[in-house]
């Protein structure tokens, strides 16, 4: 895998302050992560937490899609049973995008991120697997 590039697309999108980016075959444009949701709980050792990555320029054009059918395959076949994501309250677009994979919005963090003086939502989102 190309560490180096993976930097320089999350620094990328990063500095947008906005969203967040995935892999493709001539270059890296962006990428999904699939973690533990906690490490320390074996009580949640089942659920795992994703978060799509993309540069802006590759941004709605299926990407996103071609990551969650690999991420999605894996968490199966790892045993994950739920997969969990935090998306920014004004980010609409990766509200949209998770609700289109089949995740529920089941929660919200009231003023929990704080970007440039600028306060924000996390919208939280569940997908169950089993």
């Amino acid at each position: 895998m190309d560490a180096g590039g993976i930097v320089a697309a999350l620094e990328t999108i990063v500095a947008e302050r906005i969203h967040f980016a995935i892999d493709r075959a001539e270059a890296i444009v962006g990428f999904q992560s699939l973690d533990l949701w906690s490490r320390e709980l074996t009580s949640m050792a089942h659920v795992g937490q994703i978060g799509t990555f993309l540069l802006p320029e590759w941004r709605g054009q299926g990407l996103g899609r071609q990551l969650w059918s690999a991420t999605e395959s894996f968490a199966r076949q790892a045993g994950y049973r739920k997969l969990v994501i935090r998306v920014r309250g004004s980010n609409t677009a990766a509200q949209a995008y998770y609700r289109s994979l089949g995740f529920q919005e089941c929660g919200r963090l009231t003023r929990q991120v704080i970007i440039d003086g600028a306060e924000d939502d996390e919208v939280l989102m569940e997908f169950f697997c089993q």
